[in-house]
């Protein structure tokens, strides 16, 4: 009987009936290739099975797997990419309002696109003798203004101020069109008071990143 070996591929031995045909057709089959595919339309011309995986050339080289759980049958199975910001190109990151601190770029793709975006926001707030203040810091990807933004996290100071908090955000999975910028944006946004605060931009304290891939198609 044919030799499976410890990488799961069958192969023949010598004591088996001679049969060559057989013998290559069952080798062949047992063999996970990695194909390369210009297109969705090349893909779709494939006789699928489950496991299968096809290297989309049309989306940077992107992996699917054959599920046969999608409209398609095809999904993204690996991590999405994970591009971390320089929280030092932060900018506005003294002030009294709310403002921008950081627009993402280079994302803008020629396919559709599926991202998560996560904010990791430190603030220090200035002295406060009356009064308080309250922010959030903000995540957003696709809009134009702290508003609309799909990520908060409330931070509050009192009387004296001049502490650090600390608080994250996230979007959430949004979709962006091919062709389209995903606009993911890191923000303060101040709902209350008028004390200066000012972000950290030490790594250790903040972070910004998004997580992006391919839609499935």
């Amino acid at each position: 009987m044919p030799q499976t070996r410890p990488n799961g591929v069958t192969v023949p031995i010598n004591s088996d009936e001679y049969n060559p045909t057989l013998a290559l057709e069952t080798m062949a089959d047992s063999i996970r290739v990695l194909r390369p595919v210009a297109d969705k339309a090349a893909r779709d011309a494939l006789t699928p099975f489950v496991g299968m995986q096809v290297s989309r050339l049309d989306r940077d080289g992107w992996i699917q797997t054959y599920t046969g759980q999608t409209t398609s049958g095809w999904e993204y199975k690996g991590a999405p990419t994970r591009v971390s910001a320089n929280v030092g190109a932060f900018t506005n990151t003294s002030g009294t309002a709310s403002r921008l601190l950081l627009t993402l770029t280079g994302f803008t793709k020629p396919y559709a696109q599926t991202f998560s975006a996560r904010l990791r926001l430190s603030i220090n707030c200035g002295s406060i003798t009356t009064g308080t203040l309250q922010v959030n810091a903000a995540v957003s990807g696709l809009v134009g203004s702290v508003a609309s933004a799909q990520g908060r996290a409330a931070l509050a100071w009192t009387n004296p101020g001049a502490y650090l908090q600390t608080a994250v955000c996230e979007t959430g999975q949004l979709n962006v069109a091919a062709g389209n910028d995903p606009l993911i944006r890191a923000w303060v946004e101040v709902t209350a008071g008028t004390v200066t605060n000012t972000v950290s931009t030490d790594p250790s304290y903040s972070q910004f990143y998004v997580d992006i891939r391919p839609q499935d198609d």
